[in-house]
């Protein structure tokens, strides 16, 4: 058994403290000893330690009484400008790189332009010197930059950092994270679309959220599953393929070259495939740019109250909604969350809602954060509200900054 180091308990419990200070309720340094079971002199020296590299701010004239005799505590906040994070978000439909601050508020956020049909590459790049371009333009010193969460659309190796397959990006296997982190000189983290939105849930419900499934409706589903308070991934990162169990049309043909996937008729394909827009299945980056702006239409028609659009899209929920069933039972989850510009469209959680019946109907519910805010999530939760936290990165910037100020 590996044994536990002094310095590894004590990033332990300093993660513990800064993550009680950013969540939590304790605001002075008796009040996080007690919430967090460690003495009054760990805590004082943790404290010490994040105030010394601007992460902390002890508030003058702000004070803390407590029912405990002696003079009142002095109350600790987190400076907001001490620390940010980036969020990068990749998919066919989307792509953005946000950089916000320790609170949670966005500094910068820009869209690019689409990159499909471009090599991945050269899109990383695209991505770096875009966020280079936020922290010059915001004054931000990159060493204040603690870590990189990227979302991404296709199968992802969060390891590894590797993007696996992306066949609506049109991209090869990729080393996202190690390209970024090499390019950048920040940290990063990668993980897929719902993983990332349904970790950012779970984060968002005080971690009171032990079992939940998220799917991402699109064109096709894609599916996160917390069991037990963990994000499952599955033995060859396959957990959330939902859209390719056969419970769909035996005479339409997926994506993925077999017939009566889910995908076929409870998503995005299948809407349109039922109103006779579209005929063959979208399997290729070339296919996704051809048909992407028939989606992006249709839901603008269920929006306008066309009542074409809105059945196609509920029905295809009531089927989404009546295979959930089958999860209900197996899985017990206690929330499903419905995301991505299908999952989140009111026609199609309607329909979900009817097929799901009083099975998991109630259970149904939009996920209510966005995929840029999720990014930036998840790289708070790797690198800044865990034992990754990067202290001796937040000394150099000090450092920098005190040389500079000389």
């Amino acid at each position: 058994m590996h044994a536990v180091s002094a310095n590894d308990l004590r990033r332990f419990n300093r993660s513990r403290v800064l993550t009680e200070l950013m969540l939590g309720d304790a605001r002075s340094r008796p009040e996080l000893a007690q919430h967090l079971g460690l003495s009054l002199m760990a805590v004082v020296r943790i404290v010490k330690e994040l105030h010394e590299v601007g992460l902390i701010d002890e508030g003058e004239g702000r004070m803390i009484r407590s029912e405990s005799p002696g003079r009142p505590a002095a109350e600790l906040r987190v400076n907001s400008r001490g620390g940010y994070v980036l969020g990068f978000v990749i998919n066919a439909l989307e792509q953005s790189v946000t950089l916000s601050d320790l609170c949670g508020r966005q500094v910068a956020c820009d869209a690019l332009k689409h990159v499909t049909a471009l090599d991945g590459e050269g899109t990383v790049l695209e991505f770096i010197e875009c966020a280079r371009r936020q922290m010059r333009a915001a004054g931000v010193d990159p060493l204040r930059v603690l870590g990189v969460g990227i979302a991404t659309t296709g199968q992802v190796d969060r390891q590894r950092g590797v993007l696996v397959e992306a066949p609506y990006l049109g991209w090869a296997q990729i080393e996202l994270a190690r390209a970024v982190e090499s390019s950048l000189g920040v940290p990063a983290v990668v993980d897929g679309t719902a993983n990332t939105l349904l970790a950012a849930e779970w984060r968002v419900a005080e971690k009171s959220m032990q079992d939940a499934l998220l799917f991402h409706i699109g064109f096709g589903i894609g599916c996160g599953v917390l069991i037990d308070g963990r994000i499952a991934k599955g033995a060859t990162l396959n957990v959330g393929q939902f859209g390719h169990a056969p419970m769909g049309d035996k005479n339409r043909v997926c994506s993925c070259g077999s017939r009566g996937c889910l995908n076929t008729v409870a998503s995005g394909w299948a809407a349109l495939a039922d109103l006779g827009e579209i005929r063959s299945q979208v399997a290729t980056a070339e296919e996704f740019q051809r048909y992407r702006p028939l989606l992006t239409e249709l839901l603008s028609r269920a929006d306008a109250g066309e009542e074409t659009a809105h059945k196609a899209l509920r029905e295809a929920g009531r089927r989404f909604g009546e295979a959930v069933r089958v999860l209900k039972v197996t899985l017990d989850p206690a929330r499903i969350l419905l995301a991505g510009p299908v999952g989140k469209h009111p026609a199609f959680l309607e329909g979900a809602q009817d097929g799901a019946r009083e099975d998991a109907g109630s259970l149904l519910a939009s996920c209510e954060i966005d995929l840029r805010s999720a990014a930036a999530s998840l790289a708070l939760d790797e690198f800044v509200l865990s034992s990754r936290f990067p202290l001796e990165r937040l000394r150099s910037a000090r450092r920098r900054e005190i040389e500079a100020a000389a």
